[in-house]
């Protein structure tokens, strides 16, 4: 066998072995010597059948091509025949080259090109690890409270990374830990303020992962109850601010970082795998409430579905407007597919979408339009249909309870922020009125300093008037004449928002089995 070079540098030679193979290959007198049996003939087409396969080629073609009448995917002619069949791209074009009994002119082989090795930057060794003392970006900027940050639940679990400012100072940001599955710190990642790297150019987002360890994940402190709620979601900033607004002391919170792919997800199984001996446990993701987040279930299921099971394996593949994904039955599980069709066919029909489900002999197939193409935008419930969808699969494949909880805006941490925001009720207001500092004002002018609309929101309480921060760079004062009508902050009592995205699954069993 002939040595082949690299695709990527012969692209037209390998277009040219295809296009040889296809044309030159006996592709029916191939078939009967490889134990196929023809089972019908007519003008245009012969059919034949092997083990499972039933191959109708199309004799009218130059070259023949065929299809698989139990597979849609295994078409084509005879050299995707062979591909399918075949390990790799490189040993189908080798076993086509054999069959045709000769090879075309090779090219001359390129000797590789020498590329400059590239550094893998390890940034540990500019940032000094310390206990959380300064939390100011965690409390301030995303309106996490101190109680959250002190929880026993991420006790040892939050740092100060500093860093030493060459003019002189130091900048605290927050650091997370990324563990492997006994618990040893491998990595961190890094969040704080947005910075300007340059004075004309927008802020850019600080978060900052240490070392090309990056797969490895945060989590919090492991429960010891017998019992525990495994949620997981993107960023460690989610975790705190879901624990915050629903969490108890059942769960073990786990972060992929705002990224996943398949290193993470076995390292996400790896941290699974430790907690075998629960008496029962649940799995609740709570990735963000949009396209990606509902993308990032589907992966992270679905491998766990595929992990834990020989019954079925699951492949999608995401287009630009459109998703599909292929389930496909071991021969053992035939006679569950046809009851699991119709299980998704309802979930399906129940958003009254004109998505695609079809069954074919091994598999069922779901094509899911999850963007408008004309308007490239997500019809609406789309996101509800993508989260109903992908529950349903775990009901029918994972043994464990699973839930996906979503916010009412794109992530937890916005979630957090808006019941934290003050609101406000408007009380009489004459000369008298006692004004406190936080109330705001609304003048009497259509416009307030600087042309503003706004109210302004009393920080010094003064003899004739107060003074009042209008969001401008500088606040000012104003004169009590000058104001209209007052409005006075209401005690704001957090509420929890976990009900606004589906009950948690009652099954509850002991059988771990993902």
């Amino acid at each position: 066998m002939n040595t082949l070079p690299p695709y990527a540098e012969h692209i037209d030679y390998y277009k040219d072995c295809i296009a040889h193979i296809n044309s030159v290959i006996d592709f029916p007198g191939y078939l009967q010597r490889n134990g196929y049996q023809l089972i019908a003939k007519s003008a245009g087409s012969m059919e034949f059948k092997k083990d499972g396969e039933r191959l109708v080629l199309n004799t009218q073609r130059n070259p023949m091509s065929y299809f698989n009448r139990h597979d849609s995917l295994d078409k084509g002619r005879f050299f995707s025949y062979l591909r399918k069949r075949s390990e790799t791209f490189y040993k189908a074009i080798s076993q086509g080259m054999d069959l045709s009994g000769e090879y075309l002119h090779l090219p001359p082989v390129t000797q590789p090109k020498t590329l400059p090795k590239t550094k893998t930057t390890d940034l540990s060794n500019r940032y000094r690890m310390v206990p959380l003392k300064n939390a100011e970006y965690l409390t301030k900027d995303r309106c996490i409270s101190e109680a959250t940050l002190q929880d026993p639940v991420f006790k040892d679990r939050i740092f100060n990374a500093m860093y030493e400012l060459k003019r002189g100072g130091t900048i605290a940001n927050m650091a997370f830990p990324k563990l492997d599955e006994y618990g040893t710190i491998q990595n961190y990642v890094l969040y704080n303020r947005p910075y300007k790297a340059k004075p004309n150019k927008p802020p850019q987002k600080f978060q900052v992962v240490l070392n090309s360890k990056d797969h490895y994940l945060f989590h919090s402190q492991i429960p010891k109850e017998k019992t525990i709620h495994i949620v997981f979601g993107e960023s460690a900033i989610d975790l705190l601010s879901y624990h915050e607004l629903n969490g108890t002391h059942q769960n073990w919170y786990i972060s992929f970082g705002g990224q996943v792919y398949p290193k993470k997800i076995h390292s996400f199984i790896k941290l699974l795998d430790g907690q075998q001996h629960r008496k029962s446990m649940q799995l609740i993701s709570i990735m963000d409430h949009d396209l990606q987040g509902a993308r990032f279930d589907l992966d992270i299921f679905s491998s766990l579905i595929n992990h834990g099971q020989n019954k079925v394996h699951i492949e999608n593949t995401y287009e630009k407007h459109r998703w599909t994904i292929h389930i496909r039955y071991s021969d053992k599980n035939l006679t569950q597919q046809q009851s699991h069709f119709g299980v998704v066919i309802k979930a399906l029909k129940a958003h009254e979408m004109s998505d695609v489900c079809i069954q074919l002999k091994d598999r069922i197939i779901i094509t899911l339009e999850v963007k408008d193409p004309r308007t490239n935008t997500l019809p609406p419930n789309r996101l509800e249909l993508l989260r109903s969808l992908t529950l349903t699969l775990t009901k029918l494949y994972i043994k464990i309870p699973v839930n996906i909880h979503k916010s009412h805006h794109k992530d937890w941490n916005e979630d957090l922020k808006h019941t934290k925001q003050p609101r406000y009720e408007l009380v009489p207001w004459n000369r008298d009125s006692q004004l406190k500092t936080g109330d705001r004002v609304h003048l009497k002018m259509a416009t307030g300093p600087e042309g503003t609309t706004h109210p302004g929101t009393v920080i010094k309480v003064m003899e004739k008037g107060v003074l009042c921060d209008f969001g401008l760079k500088t606040p000012y004062a104003i004169p009590f004449v000058q104001v209209r009508a007052l409005e006075r902050p209401i005690p704001n009592e957090q509420t929890s928002l976990s009900k606004a995205v589906g009950e948690t699954s009652k099954r509850n069993t002991p059988n771990l089995d993902l």
